[in-house]
């Protein structure tokens, strides 16, 4: 079965951002801002590996300011002082986590047989990812808090 032949109607990306969408709306009480495009390079990425009938990788993409702000909402509150960018991270790798588990769920027997890894957080100046194979690449670009925030699901074919 290909990954093509397990594409929900209406494609991937209503999905992966239906997933994120309820994430921030119930997760963090921050509904996101729809934005033709999120293209700013990331400070930090957040990625949780597929595997099962459907193999990759959904991976979120924000700036330390969005990162930042991602873990305030969490907390509801700013992170303990001197924890900031620990707390930070771990946020966005959770975020990360439930939107992967979201995306899952709705893809019914598809996602049933899917399993998770757990995040893994890329941190720097500047970071981006690059897909090594010919398959599916889907990128969801909100605006949060200001920040450019994109979503991206990449699957094997």
């Amino acid at each position: 079965m290909t990954t093509q032949s397990m594409e929900p109607a209406g494609g991937w990306a209503p999905v992966l951002e239906e997933a994120t969408r309820e994430v921030f709306d119930v997760m963090l009480k921050a509904p996101l801002e729809a934005t033709p495009d999120a293209a700013a390079r990331a400070e930090l990425i957040a990625m949780v590996g597929l595997s099962g009938r459907l193999a990759g990788v959904v991976s979120v993409h924000c700036t330390a300011a969005g990162a930042r702000e991602i873990a305030s909402k969490m907390l509801q509150g700013p992170p303990p002082e001197g924890e900031e960018e620990d707390t930070a991270r771990d946020a966005v790798g959770e975020v990360c986590n439930m939107v992967a588990g979201g995306f899952k769920t709705r893809l019914g027997t598809v996602g049933a047989d899917c399993k998770l890894s757990v995040p893994t957080i890329i941190a720097g100046g500047q970071c981006f990812m690059t897909p090594q194979n010919a398959g599916v690449h889907v990128e969801v670009p909100f605006q949060f808090a200001g920040s450019p925030l994109r979503v991206i699901l990449d699957l094997r074919s």
